[in-house]
């Protein structure tokens, strides 16, 4: 009876040493990023924020790119956010895709930075380190997203074509940006002051490729990987995929060993409120499970498709709205963010 009913509403096709293997990779990234940059979660909101202001941030994404790029090539390719090439816009049309997308994108800033971290940082670091605040938080959004993605796609609300969607001009004006993006970055590394300053841009680099490439391989930086787990089988059609759980898991668990034997531990220093963080993993929640993607995929998909890139801008406003409402509490925790 329990086989059945796993066959009947778990996708049990998906690939298990992808989601395995990439969780590792992701658990030895946030390692190595701890141990490296003063014990820090790596936060992919955070660095987004601060990419033009931190040359750390710059050689951090430009590492993360270059580790997801490389690795989809090597393995011919491979679907993003949702088909091979680009992002599936929902029936209704281009209007009804940018709603999704810009909305979750706002509710994404908003959250991100009332909660002190986005999904990765709060889950793969901040759980396993025993944080109260991470415990909150990762339980709430996880909650909040699978509900807002259930009844948007499992009830039927909003169904989601899968059409290839990749415009001539966006793809030059994308690979302009991703080339400038690793000029700054090397000049950055070229001119430091210090050979020590060097090295940590260098070692921003190869841990940010680390990092991407565990993304890459546990499907995570696919969309509908993500609205696969975010969205309950209450369809006939739909099954529940596991990958995410899987790869996020296996990251934890690792990370609760490492974390012990390496001494990592949460960084002292102020951070939101239990009220505060309850508020923000709810907005995080909400902007997951409405637009499928959390800031990291948004950042590789960027380059592919325009929704991604209106989502890191729509973002970035949720971000400053929320540093301008809540500017005490939130400025003092995102100081060392």
């Amino acid at each position: 009876m329990s086989v059945a009913i796993l066959y009947k509403f778990v996708d049990t096709d998906i690939d298990l040493l992808g989601p395995i293997l990439g969780g590792a990779i992701i658990s030895g990234a946030t390692c190595l990023y701890a141990l490296g940059f003063c014990r820090e979660a790596i936060c992919m909101s955070s660095l987004f924020r601060s990419l033009f202001r931190s040359s750390l941030s710059r050689a951090f994404l430009a590492g993360f790119l270059l580790g997801t790029y490389v690795l989809i090539s090597a393995t011919g390719g491979g679907e993003l956010l949702g088909v091979k090439g680009g992002v599936d816009p929902l029936r209704g049309g281009a209007l009804a895709s940018a709603i999704v997308f810009l909305s979750g994108g706002l509710l994404m800033g908003i959250g991100t930075t009332l909660a002190g971290g986005c999904p990765i940082s709060l889950g793969v670091h901040g759980v396993p380190s025993l944080s109260l605040r991470a415990w909150v938080a990762s339980g709430t959004f996880c909650l909040v997203g699978i509900l807002v993605s259930s009844i948007m796609r499992g009830g039927c609300l909003l169904v989601e074509q899968q059409v290839v969607y990749v415009p001539d001009l966006w793809s030059h004006v994308a690979r302009s940006a991703f080339l400038c993006l690793c000029i700054s970055t090397a000049g950055a590394i070229a001119i430091a002051k210090s050979a020590r300053y060097r090295h940590k841009l260098s070692g921003g680099v190869l841990i940010g490729a680390l990092f991407g490439a565990g993304l890459s391989i546990s499907g995570l930086c696919r969309r509908s990987t993500i609205l696969g787990f975010l969205t309950l089988p209450l369809a006939p059609s739909l099954r529940w995929n596991l990958a995410l759980p899987l790869a996020m898991g296996t990251a934890m668990l690792l990370n609760a060993g490492l974390f012990a034997w390496l001494h990592i531990q949460v960084p002292a220093g102020a951070e939101p409120s239990i009220k505060r963080t309850i508020v923000g993993a709810i907005c995080l929640g909400a902007g997951w499970g409405t637009a499928g993607v959390c800031p990291g995929p948004a950042i590789v998909n960027a380059f592919f498709a325009p929704q991604a890139a209106g989502y890191l801008a729509s973002m970035a406003v949720g971000q400053r709205l929320a540093e301008t409402c809540w500017s005490g509490d939130v400025n003092s925790h995102n100081k060392r963010a």
